[in-house]
């Protein structure tokens, strides 16, 4: 059973064996995850009504080469560290993008948040021309 977003204790992620709690997203990451999002799907050319987890992490990997600092100025802000501190690879290596994504994939928050708006496409039909 999912948890209500803002009874959630938050999303973690362990990375080089340190264990990250992703912040809550609010209105402020409102546009950053919509640009990501949008790229991801202009470059996966799969827009549809809803998405899973998994589709939604395969559309946060293909948004990174067109979003590279805007999605690694996220993510350092979600995971409460300094951007400097994602270059270094004994932290965050590599393979740690793939863990980081799909944390954010699976966060309540943003679940929760796709969630209305498709619910609110739903019921407005022109949005999903927008």
């Amino acid at each position: 059973m999912k948890q209500d977003p803002i009874l959630s204790t938050g999303t973690t992620v362990e990375i080089a064996g340190n264990t990250y709690t992703l912040r809550r997203l609010g209105l402020q990451d409102v546009f950053k995850v919509a640009r990501i999002l949008g790229n991801g799907v202009a470059m996966l050319g799969e827009a549809g009504d809803k998405y899973s987890s998994v589709q939604i992490a395969q559309i946060l990997i293909a948004s990174m080469t067109r979003n590279e600092t805007e999605v690694l100025d996220l993510i350092a802000d979600l995971l409460s560290v300094e951007r400097k501190l994602l270059n270094d690879p004994s932290l965050f290596p590599m393979d740690s993008m793939i863990d980081i994504l799909d944390a954010l994939s699976k966060h309540q928050d943003l679940a929760s948040f796709l969630a209305r708006l498709t619910a609110l496409m739903e019921t407005v039909p022109s949005m999903k021309t927008a």
